[in-house]
């Protein structure tokens, strides 16, 4: 499904390209809203290149879209997890940070609350 060759690709420097970095959030987002289950199944790395390029989309890139995407990245993915009861799955713990991370951005009007 592309992750296992894209994810490993990707850094921080990468994402600093506008086109690039709304491509990559748009591709990782429509293969967690069609594919969830393949998600859950990344290899553990992965999953933390993932959990970390989330991160860095809500946090340093600064475009609505951005955040948009990882929003609903993370919604999808956490619906998916709790209506087929994956909370023990390796990626699981890595996104409940994710909750307080949002709070505070929007608390902290870092983020759009829209």
């Amino acid at each position: 499904f592309g992750l296992n060759i894209i994810m490993p690709l990707m850094s921080a420097e990468l994402l600093k390209f506008p086109n690039l970095c709304l491509q990559y959030f748009r591709t990782i987002t429509f293969v967690c809203e069609i594919y969830p289950e393949k998600i859950t199944s990344l290899d553990p790395n992965l999953q933390k290149n993932l959990v970390a390029s989330l991160e860095l989309g809500l946090t340093s890139i600064g475009v609505d879209t951005v955040y948009t995407l990882c929003c609903d990245f993370i919604q999808v993915l956490g619906c998916y997890m709790v209506r087929h009861k994956l909370q023990g799955t390796p990626i699981f713990e890595p996104l409940r940070p994710f909750l307080k991370l949002l709070l505070d951005l929007i608390l902290s009007q870092n983020i759009n609350s829209e």
